[in-house]
């Protein structure tokens, strides 16, 4: 007698239930409470508030030819431009955090009347074009509507882009995937990805290219057809970020490599192909892309910098840019800009500083999820990010030897915290998590990450509502025929709760498993 599973009626029932879970459960759940929680970081700014928000503003509206009552090329320079705004005016509330950003309203009428001559705009290439003309297609005279749809749409890409990566991943590597996003992106990414700053499109571009390359090359992945669409999904990641900044190219690279580095079998190709020209091969493409990498990255960095910072390192003239004393002073500061991503640096247009507790819980979540990871860890993982570690610190030095600059001036987080997601990321990719974390973790996480978020955007919404020394009877700015400041607050703790939850929940069907041992291609 057939059992009652086995029965055709109950076989459909039970797939129709966890195809139903699987589509309206996580994989379009989390991506929409992804952009719910983005959406309040949207509407706390102003127009502006984030640095150089001038610059990409000027750059969104000008980077097609001339457009009519928009933006206008100069026929003498090609670096100068007329807009229709004193973009810069609209900064206005920058210096005086103290008050509140009610001055943008007066900016914005008042450059209104006629066009305003400058050379803030991307004509020299600092950034591809690509996502300027892009954000072009609908950007319009209004200032307003042109920053916050630029912003929904960032929010709307980076949910998007990241659920279809999560929803072709297996059940552990996609909760891995979104689990990476929690613990790394409160709450400089938050702010980031909400912004009409490119780095919205390169914050999560390389951890994307990575679960994706990895995820397609696992021997137990469920058809060719999902394999496919990983790889799809990496070159759109890869493009995406690539598209947006330059050094997006490098790190979507060193994502490539690291992915192709931690899922090969070298020894089972050995064997299969019983000689050493497939591994050649493999070898000298793997040589070649690094070698594109560190062609691309050479754009950034003058041809003798590398010699000279070896040669100051020895002690020898370094061409007057830094002594020894400087690169080591420089090497045990870097630690603030990983304290940074967790808000330890300002916000907004770097002028809004936040409470100590946001730092402390971000930096506290991340670093104990990391250590539960490094208990499972294996040896290629390690290997594969302490490599990515060593170029984590190695940038930034050659970027403030190069300016002759210290750690605080000139390099800022937001530059690293690609990378630093992509290092978590290989760390949590293989994480068994039913194994290590145990519930009080789970919550201790969740409401980590949720009272940080919170905490960070009270700051921000009130900084730029009534200033941080607000006096009663003093003027307040907000957005017109929007909801106020606590709506949005009271959105953010309830999304960015269920989101964490949803995320971190423990599921019944979970089975243990080792760590690494058979997620790589045979």
């Amino acid at each position: 007698m057939r059992s009652e599973v086995s029965h055709p009626t109950a076989r459909f029932a039970q797939f129709a239930q966890s195809v139903r879970w699987r589509c309206w459960g996580e994989l379009l759940i989390l991506p929409l409470l992804f952009f719910l929680i983005l959406v309040p970081w949207a509407v706390a700014a102003p127009v502006g508030g984030t640095p150089d928000a001038d610059f990409h503003l000027n750059s969104i509206l000008c980077s097609a030819q001339n457009r009519g009552g928009i933006c206008r090329h100069s026929t003498t320079d090609a670096r100068t431009v007329e807009v229709l705004t004193n973009t810069e005016a609209v900064n206005c509330y920058i210096k005086t955090p103290t008050d509140s950003a009610a001055c943008v309203e007066s900016a914005l009428r008042s450059g209104n009347a006629e066009m305003h001559r400058t050379k803030r705009w991307n004509s020299e290439g600092a950034y591809p074009s690509f996502y300027y003309r892009f954000h072009s297609l609908y950007a319009g005279k209004n200032l307003v509507v042109t920053t916050m749809l630029t912003r929904l749409v960032n929010a709307a890409l980076a949910a998007v882009l990241t659920g279809a990566v999560a929803g072709l991943l297996g059940r552990d590597r996609r909760r891995n995937l979104w689990l990476t996003v929690l613990v790394t992106q409160v709450p400089l990414g938050l702010s980031l990805l909400s912004s009409l700053n490119p780095s919205s499109w390169a914050t999560l571009a390389p951890v994307l290219v990575f679960f994706a390359i990895c995820g397609a090359m696992e021997r137990d992945s469920a058809s060719v057809k999902r394999r496919a669409g990983l790889v799809i999904l990496a070159a759109v990641s890869f493009a995406y970020g690539s598209g947006a900044r330059w050094d997006s190219v490098v790190f979507c690279g060193l994502a490539l490599l690291a992915a192709l580095a931690w899922g090969l079998d070298f020894s089972a190709l050995r064997r299969r192909f019983r000689g050493v020209g497939a591994i050649s091969g493999v070898t000298v493409s793997l040589v070649v892309f690094l070698l594109v990498i560190i062609a691309v990255s050479a754009r950034f960095l003058h041809s003798t910098v590398l010699g000279d910072f070896f040669a100051a390192v020895l002690g020898r003239d370094a061409a007057e840019r830094q002594s020894r004393h400087d690169i080591f002073m420089n090497l045990l500061n870097i630690p603030d800009y990983f304290l940074g991503v967790f808000g330890l640096w300002p916000l907004g247009a770097l002028e809004i500083d936040l409470p100590r507790v946001v730092p402390f819980l971000g930096f506290a979540v991340c670093s104990g999820v990391l250590f539960l990871a490094l208990c499972q860890a294996s040896r290629r993982t390690n290997l594969i990010a302490l490599v990515l570690l060593l170029f984590y610190v190695a940038m930034p030095l050659l970027l403030l030897f190069e300016k002759r600059a210290t750690v605080g001036v000139y390099v800022q987080p937001r530059y690293l915290l690609p990378l630093l997601t992509l290092i978590v990321g290989v760390w949590l990719y293989p994480f068994n998590r039913s194994a290590l974390m145990v519930s009080v973790q789970r919550w201790a996480i969740g409401l980590g990450t949720t009272v940080s978020a919170s905490v960070a955007l009270y700051a921000v919404a009130m900084r730029y509502w009534r200033g941080t020394q607000y006096l009663p009877g003093e003027s307040t700015w907000w957005w017109k025929g929007v909801p106020g400041p606590h709506f949005w607050l009271v959105m953010e703790v309830l999304t960015f709760g269920i989101w964490a939850v949803i995320i971190l929940r423990e599921s019944r069907q979970n089975q243990p498993e080792s760590a690494e041992k058979d997620l790589r291609t045979e």
